[in-house]
């Protein structure tokens, strides 16, 4: 399970057997973790699972996985073999 980028105190993780769609895993210290579906060209980021965690939290972790989406489509791409619009 990769880390793809870490900045303040959170981090963007791609499980290397996971499943489609493609998604991360953003979490912070001390416990948020939340799954969020990768944007394809017709669709934005989606965020799928949230539990527990404070609206403000889901909003910074939307982001950063939209500021480094770039960075991660390749990365889940090399990861998987799988194109990131496959949704």
């Amino acid at each position: 399970m990769p880390v793809i980028v870490r900045e303040g105190g959170w981090s963007i993780w791609i499980y290397l057997n996971d499943h489609a769609p493609p998604h991360v895993h953003v979490r912070r210290r001390g416990g948020t973790n939340i799954k969020i579906l990768l944007p394809s060209a017709d669709k934005p980021v989606e965020i799928v699972n949230w539990k527990k965690v404070d609206s403000r939290q889901v909003l910074v972790a939307a982001r950063l996985v939209i500021a480094n989406a770039s960075l991660l489509i390749n990365a889940w791409e090399r990861i998987h073999g799988l194109s990131a619009d496959h949704r």
